[in-house]
């Protein structure tokens, strides 16, 4: 994420919470539609009417008025205790539960400045030899130019039509060296770039995973809508891979089924269509097809797992009848598949998108890194760039 799209987020979330700054509402109308505001405001000036009652009633000499402004207090009381108070509680509950998430927005967004500035950090030593290099051929293709005019002008005297076609090729040859080297320095920065990217990031992240046609029948294709987000341009394809946990006892029973492979990818966002065939029934168990299973969706590049996302799958009869007397034999045509979409676990493995070619992929994976995030939830189809 760059440092302007850190601070259009950060402008965002300040807007959203304006209304949260005493400073501006002071003066203003604070209730608006706010039940607690409102609810408060009522409670007090309930409050402050039993007080003017209560102080008119000390001073009142006529037993009967005074006899009627206490029944008022009584009764006002009760309303506070039994309705107003119990309902201004639960309000500024939810008040603090809604404070709490603003505080974490916040303490997210700090850590993303920290992380960005750091990274900033890092990328400076690169910039300046960058720069160094830049002036040194602005300095070169100077005097090069320089000369090359003079010689020109020297040549041109004896109007030699040959020597003239033959000094315009070694201008051109220049330019195109020129040009070569100046496009082999921006890929060695963002290789280089690629390489400085702090452990906890990827140069790919999934985005958002939409599950589609679900619940639907267990004989029916899987259907995942897959965003993701590439940050440096990448030389290989992406693997994605769709695995059904037959059994959770023996891996053996495990089922791959779909392998697809995505490319190019470039810089910018893609989303497209994985479509799969249900699981084999015959290569499962009879008593692991109905109940709770797992299935995976991995994502892979030069042969390198770096994302997982694993989604609990409940498969059971779509019939109130059968499920409370299940037959003997499991009837696959009448068992119903239900992902666990808003549940998704994501498992991330720090790799190396850019490896030398002396180094083995064995040795690229590491410890994973688990989260679990908002709703990172499928015929594979090119990627639609959304750039």
């Amino acid at each position: 994420m760059t440092v302007i799209d850190l601070l259009t987020r950060v402008d965002a979330i300040c807007q959203k919470y304006d209304k949260y700054d005493v400073d501006k509402l002071n003066g203003a109308n604070v209730a608006g539609d706010d039940p607690f505001a409102r609810l408060y405001g009522s409670v007090d000036a309930d409050i402050n009417q039993c007080v003017e009652k209560a102080e008119s009633a000390k001073q009142e000499k006529n037993r009967a008025t005074v006899v009627a402004l206490n029944a008022e207090i009584r009764r006002t009381k009760a309303k506070l205790l039994e309705e107003d108070l119990p309902k201004l509680q639960r309000l500024a509950l939810k008040k603090d539960e809604g404070l709490d998430i603003i505080g974490e927005g916040l303490e997210t967004l700090k850590n993303m400045a920290s992380d960005m500035n750091e990274e900033l950090d890092r990328q400076v030593p690169l910039m300046d030899e960058m720069d160094d290099k830049v002036d040194r051929a602005n300095a070169d293709l100077k005097n090069t130019n320089v000369r090359l005019k003079e010689t020109v002008l020297q040549m041109r005297s004896s109007r030699n039509f040959c020597i003239d076609i033959i000094l315009l090729c070694i201008i051109l040859g220049i330019a195109a060296y020129l040009y070569k080297s100046s496009a082999d320095l921006f890929h060695l920065y963002a290789v280089r770039s690629a390489r400085l990217l702090p452990a906890a990031m990827s140069a790919v992240n999934i985005t958002n995973v939409a599950v589609l046609d679900n619940p639907t029948a267990f004989l029916n294709p899987f259907q995942f809508e897959i965003s993701y987000e590439c940050l440096v341009p990448l030389d290989d394809d992406l693997e994605w891979k769709l695995i059904y946990v037959g059994s959770a006892e023996d891996e053996n029973y495990d089922q791959q089924l779909e392998s697809v492979l995505v490319g190019p990818v470039n810089v910018g966002t893609y989303r497209f269509v994985l479509q799969a065939d249900p699981p084999d029934p015959s290569k499962i168990r009879e008593e692991d097809i109905i109940g709770v299973t797992v299935l995976l969706l991995t994502c892979s590049y030069m042969g390198q797992e770096f994302m997982r996302v694993g989604y609990y799958v409940n498969n059971d009869y779509d019939d109130e009848q059968l499920r409370e007397e299940p037959p003997a034999k499991v009837l696959i045509d009448r068992v119903q598949r239900n992902i666990l979409a808003d549940k998704p676990r994501v498992t991330k493995f720090p790799i190396n998108f850019h490896p030398e070619p002396s180094t083995s992929t064995g040795q690229q994976q590491q410890e994973p890194q688990t989260a679990s995030p908002e709703n990172h939830t499928g015929e594979a189809s090119k990627p639609d760039a959304d750039q």
